[in-house]
């Protein structure tokens, strides 16, 4: 286990807020309520594929991929309500899959990965980038040089929406700018670490990565030198300068950055097995932990929105994920009870979107909002 400076802290605290916010009343921290019934009608139809699509930050536009019979996939962009079409493109020729991985924070582009087939485990050959608008804007492009080693790729945009930085083979960081052309690469070799792989990337601003390097699936470890996961800032024109923020021996996983603080988010622990995990509040700076908090599971999804961020908790029991949100200002968790899914907070509801399974399994997936 990685250095504990200030122990474990209970989940504790209770911050009540009201809003009135479209037309619905939410109270409480992490209180539940019910979306508008012609937004929860609009979003029905994609419940049970949502995770095959991509809501867009503002909650007004669907990104999806179409499949018909008559004619070959193509990406759509769509309003919500009104299923007004915006923006449609074709797959690259000879691509027959694709699958939505992310919007820009301010709404204004949509990121795909396209392939030409679709299976587990099958490579992508490019990454695609939509504008939102306006309707004639063309679709930019970048082929992977060699896509047979990318498999599932993993894609964050930098705050500004300006860059694109993705990881898919371990080896590097690739970062792309809104037109999909290669304006910077990362190597853990950059650093002096020619045995490690990439984990994790985020960037924090055009020159800056946060990277979590992690051990070689082909090196053994040693009780000597175990090859623990290191968390590097990364800055430069050429990504080239080293500083090591954070040792642990068990892995790392980038939750959320709070740039005007100076501080991130990681979740710490050895995921998997029944040991205890923990969120760890790192202070970029010093390069030293603020705090540390158990969570007893791992983060498979987050969202953020000003002090605010939902995380989506895998645990072991029970067999639902658990929804908790944390605050920067006080550095608390709060338990928002238990969801399906974590699709992020969109400004029409002004909160958390989640999907939750009623237990009759027989019933469909339904969305609600969390509002902190």
């Amino acid at each position: 286990m990685g250095r504990r400076l200030h122990g474990l802290h209970a989940i504790t605290g209770l911050f009540v807020l009201c809003l009135v916010l479209g037309g619905i009343i939410g109270c409480g921290a992490g209180q539940t309520a019910s979306i508008q019934p012609d937004y929860a009608e609009a979003l029905r139809d994609y419940s049970p594929f949502y995770l095959h699509w991509a809501l867009s930050p503002n909650g007004r536009w669907i990104a999806k991929v179409v499949y018909e019979s008559t004619e070959s996939p193509y990406i759509e962009i769509s309003d919500v309500m009104s299923g007004e079409t915006l923006i449609h493109h074709s797959l690259p020729e000879g691509d027959l899959y694709a699958s939505p991985q992310g919007w820009a924070p301010d709404n204004s582009a949509v990121a795909f990965a396209s392939a030409q087939r679709g299976c587990q485990g099958c490579p992508f050959n490019r990454l695609l980038i939509a504008e939102s608008h306006p309707s004639d804007s063309p679709i930019h492009t970048y082929a992977f040089p060699f896509p047979e080693e990318q498999g599932n790729i993993v894609l964050q945009w930098s705050p500004e929406a300006e860059r694109v930085v993705l990881w898919s083979n371990w080896t590097s960081v690739l970062i792309l700018d809104r037109e999909a052309h290669l304006v910077g690469e990362f190597q853990p070799s950059h650093c002096g670490l020619n045995k490690r792989l990439v984990g994790e990337a985020r960037m924090i601003d055009s020159q800056t990565l946060l990277v979590v390097i992690i051990p070689s699936f082909s090196e053994p470890v040693s009780t000597t030198d175990p090859m623990a996961s290191e968390l590097l800032l990364v800055q430069g024109e050429k990504f080239d300068q080293c500083r090591r923020l954070y040792h642990s021996e068990e892995s790392l996983m980038i939750v959320a950055i709070n740039p005007t603080q100076h501080l991130l988010l990681l979740n710490e622990g050895n995921f998997g097995e029944a040991t205890p995990t923990f969120l760890q509040i790192v202070d970029i700076e010093r390069g030293e932990i603020a705090k540390t908090l158990e969570i007893a599971g791992m983060v498979t999804a987050t969202s953020s929105h000003s002090r605010w961020i939902a995380l989506q908790v895998d645990r072991p029991l029970p067999e639902e994920d658990s929804l908790l949100l944390f605050d920067w200002q006080r550095q608390e968790l709060k338990d928002s009870g238990t969801v399906w899914g974590l699709v992020g907070w969109r400004d029409n509801i002004g909160g958390f979107l989640v999907a939750r399974q009623p237990k009759k399994t027989e019933e469909a997936v339904h969305f609600e909002v969390v509002r902190p």
